[in-house]
């Protein structure tokens, strides 16, 4: 097995004081044994495992949580005969800005360079390394930085392993090499906002639409505009805008009326919207081919 020790801690005078409850931080400790799992399997592209151990106990006055890392003997063994790119557990902490080994933009730097802010541009600097650019500034990142930068779950569980920096009387968060006196990683309560997750709605969106024409039962008239009409076309029941003018303007002049059990036969539009990992369907009806009423009387082979 191969095993990494960390101490992350969060200081303030909510800490200092010992007024703090243990439990508001659970969902913190929480996230970042979440954080550490979800990178391995994001930068390692395996089944592989990493565990997060919790080593110490809670005392009041002191806030400071003992971990211990391990990456399994089959992690390792899939890394060494597997991909021919892996991350051990070391550099998993290094890429993620917990534990600095090496030199180069860790996640953490990357989103407290990026804050709030659009990003323009991506280039390829060579098989490892892009450049990203907001306007006319740039930075130069690990494809593995990357990678994680961009998973929403990710994202998430940062935001929420600096959660109890939004709660009065907590200022700070260190990772912390208790041996050696170092300070890995430090983020204050003033910077702690440009850490939340994106959400969906700041991702590009993904849409599609699709044409058919089909035959629907006319459940519900709305003759305000702007306002959907109710439809049911067999299978299932929805709403849909009419975007047919001409037979807008003979509904409205009274030129066309309904009764229950009418029927038309419509071009039917569908579009999709994929948003984060949510999926909006609108539908419309772009043309009216035809006005089937409900049968009142038999049809009947009548001699002319």
């Amino acid at each position: 097995m191969r095993k990494e020790s960390l101490c992350i801690a969060y200081a303030g005078e909510k800490v200092d004081n010992g007024s703090m409850d243990v439990n508001d931080f659970a969902p913190a400790l929480l996230a970042f044994g979440d954080l550490v799992s979800e990178a391995n399997k994001v930068l390692n592209h395996d089944d592989s495992k990493v565990n997060v151990y919790v080593k110490s106990n809670f005392q009041k006055g002191s806030f400071e949580i003992n971990l211990e890392i391990v990456q399994t003997l089959q992690a390792q063994l899939s890394m060494i005969f597997g991909a021919s790119q892996s991350y051990n557990v070391k550099e998993i902490l290094d890429t993620l800005g917990v534990l600095v080994t090496v030199s180069g933009c860790s996640l953490i730097e990357l989103i407290r360079w990026v804050k709030k802010r659009k990003i323009t541009k991506v280039t390829k600097v060579d098989k490892d390394t892009v450049a990203i650019y907001i306007d006319n500034e740039y930075k130069e990142v690990s494809i593995g930085t990357l990678s994680l930068f961009r998973s929403i779950k990710i994202r998430k569980h940062v935001e929420s392993t600096l959660a109890p920096l939004k709660q009065p009387g907590i200022d700070v968060f260190e990772v912390r090499d208790k041996a050696e006196g170092k300070v890995y990683q430090r983020v204050g309560k003033d910077e702690v906002d440009s850490f939340n997750a994106p959400t969906p709605t700041d991702t590009p969106a993904t849409t599609t639409a699709s044409k058919r024409h089909v035959l629907v039962h006319i459940l519900n008239v709305n003759f305000e505009k702007d306002l959907k009409w109710r439809f049911d076309d067999g299978a299932m029941k929805f709403y849909a805008d009419i975007k047919d003018k001409e037979f807008l303007r003979d509904v409205q002049s009274g030129r066309v009326s309904f009764t229950s059990g009418d029927v038309l036969q419509v071009e039917l539009v569908a579009e999709q919207m994929l948003t984060g990992d949510t999926i909006k369907t609108e539908y419309k009806i772009t043309k009216v081919l035809r006005f089937i009423r409900r049968a009142e009387q038999l049809d009947l082979p009548f001699d002319e």
